[in-house]
């Protein structure tokens, strides 16, 4: 999970759910989710550290906000997985910014040079559970209508 430290109230309430989640009628689950904060606290290098996890990661979920799109940081995570090959395995989710905003005021630089300005999920219109089940269904791979089906019937 890439984000700026400015989102990180919300990065550690979005890896909380998606650790428990179970994808309904399949029980696959989303485990484990990387976030830095909670994976490299005893690593002496981080950006090695990042890097191996990322070569390990079956995706990258980007927290998108003004913060984000400001951040050398995700913007280096982000060019990291990108050079992995895996650009269509990024899952964005907009997490704060003005409901005006455009994709320079959001999305980290490099995603917007890769030409991957992703449909995403905006926490801002559709709300924190809405949000979280679309991007979910990115991840698992479930068309979303049929995710939220899943759901109501669990």
């Amino acid at each position: 999970m890439s984000y700026s430290h400015a989102d990180q109230a919300f990065a550690a309430w979005l890896h909380g759910r998606l650790e428990r989640y179970r994808v309904p009628d399949s029980g696959e689950r989303l485990y484990p989710i990387f976030r830095d904060r909670e994976e490299l606290a005893t690593s002496a290098d981080l950006s090695e550290a990042v890097n191996a996890a990322l070569a390990q990661s079956e995706a990258l979920v980007v927290l998108c906000s003004p913060q984000a799109a400001a951040s050398p940081w995700v913007n280096a995570e982000v060019e990291a997985f990108l050079r992995l090959g895996r650009g269509d395995k990024v899952q964005c989710i907009i997490v704060d910014g003005p409901a005006d905003a455009g994709p320079d005021a959001l999305f980290p630089q490099a995603l917007r040079d890769a030409g991957l300005e992703p449909l995403a999920a905006d926490v801002r219109v559709e709300g924190r559970h809405a949000a979280m089940l679309k991007l979910i269904a990115g991840l698992a791979g479930v068309a979303f209508d049929s995710l939220v089906r899943r759901e109501t019937r669990r």
